[in-house]
């Protein structure tokens, strides 16, 4: 299983799948605020690598991207290597930073209520 090596926008496409579940190449593109053609262009080479499938032959209208076995394993692996290096940085934080940082869980939570991709539907 590969992880170390997935670009960014990569990992944010599989975690996008994760969330939500299958998706046009469209709304991938409207999700990271890239244009159509450089989604197409990522989506492609995931695809290549496994990590991403295509629910309809290439060029159909409405093909949905989902995610596949290898991509949610790859995702698992980022976000557990997300998670060890965050970890690592609360490490450094002081008992007083870090209720800080709790206390700010709930703000966070609102700022993120609905996915970025939803607010156009």
């Amino acid at each position: 299983m590969r992880a170390a090596h997935v670009p960014p926008a990569q990992s944010a496409v599989l975690s996008a799948l994760l969330v939500r579940g299958p998706m046009r190449v469209s709304d991938l593109a409207r999700n990271e605020g890239v244009r159509l053609p450089t989604m197409t262009q990522i989506v492609g080479r995931m695809v290549d690598a496994e990590l991403i499938a295509r629910s309809a032959p290439v060029g159909s209208y409405n093909n949905m991207i989902q995610i596949t076995d290898e991509g949610r394993a790859v995702a698992g692996k980022l976000a557990a290597q997300r998670t060890a290096a965050l970890r690592k940085r609360m490490e450094g934080l002081t008992p007083e930073e870090l209720q800080t940082v709790i206390a700010m869980f709930p703000i966070i939570d609102k700022m993120f209520e609905r996915e970025p991709w939803l607010d156009h539907e």
